[in-house]
């Protein structure tokens, strides 16, 4: 069963992101903060821990080791080598993450960022760090409940669970889809405020690739679907009201 989990971005950080730097960087670093640092901070700085202002020098004692708890970010920690998932993002362009490798304390992933015909614009590296967890504060959540998603690349159905939660403060509400059958890290769709993020589009493992070129028209009305809360459906579009019959010209 999916770890219940809250992924969303820093809005502050994302704006800054997306009005200034190259579109490379914004295309990466958006992935990266969305997938690998997607806690809902409900712009609260968390608080630093206290110093001993006493402390003394001959203190030798061992550090206590770091210990996984609940809420691990997605399911990283059950990936492998190989596993890769590729999603449309918030500027209708294509992201793929590739695990590396993994070990007891998180994941390494390639980012590559691709245009619809297939042109990768950049390539970094990145850890995710699947023993860290903290509980947001002023925040609600709700108890996540089961939808499906149709795959875009060959409309297998998967079964998810929908979370939410909800800024108390701001009342800006953070929506996220996980499947545990989507090895890499889970997500399936995420969503923060108005503004849908990560739509997934295909997932596989070792010994297969992703699809290189993508239809514009059919990326086009992909993120015109999802660029709603999930489930919610497309307004149609209504037509014009008829005006009223040209009059008869005169003799």
């Amino acid at each position: 069963m999916a770890r219940e989990i809250t992924c969303h971005v820093a809005a502050g950080a994302l704006e800054s992101l997306l009005m200034g730097g190259t579109p490379k960087l914004a295309l990466t670093l958006c992935a990266l903060l969305s997938l690998c640092a997607c806690w809902y901070s409900d712009g609260v700085p968390q608080e630093a821990p206290v110093k001993k202002a006493d402390a003394v020098e001959h203190d030798h004692a061992a550090p206590v080791p770091k210990e996984p708890r609940k809420g691990l970010v997605g399911n990283w920690h059950d990936s492998q080598t190989g596993d890769w998932v590729q999603f449309v993002n918030v500027h209708g362009g294509i992201v793929v993450f590739t695990v590396l490798g993994v070990d007891q304390t998180g994941a390494d992933l390639r980012v590559e960022n691709y245009t619809l015909d297939g042109t990768r614009e950049s390539t970094d590296r990145r850890r995710v760090d699947t023993t860290e967890y903290f509980v947001p504060r002023r925040v609600q959540r709700f108890s996540p409940v089961e939808v499906r998603f149709e795959l875009p690349a060959d409309g297998h159905t998967l079964t998810c669970d929908r979370h939410l939660v909800i800024a108390r403060n701001q009342g800006e509400i953070a929506e996220t889809l996980m499947c545990p059958e989507v090895r890499a890290g889970g997500i399936v769709f995420m969503r923060r405020g108005a503004r849908t993020y990560f739509v997934l589009l295909d997932f596989g493992g070792i010994g297969t690739r992703p699809r290189k070129k993508w239809d514009p028209a059919f990326i086009r009305e992909l993120c015109t679907r999802y660029d709603r809360p999930f489930g919610e459906d497309v307004p149609l579009q209504e037509d014009p009201p008829e005006g009223e019959p040209p009059e008869p010209p005169e003799d």
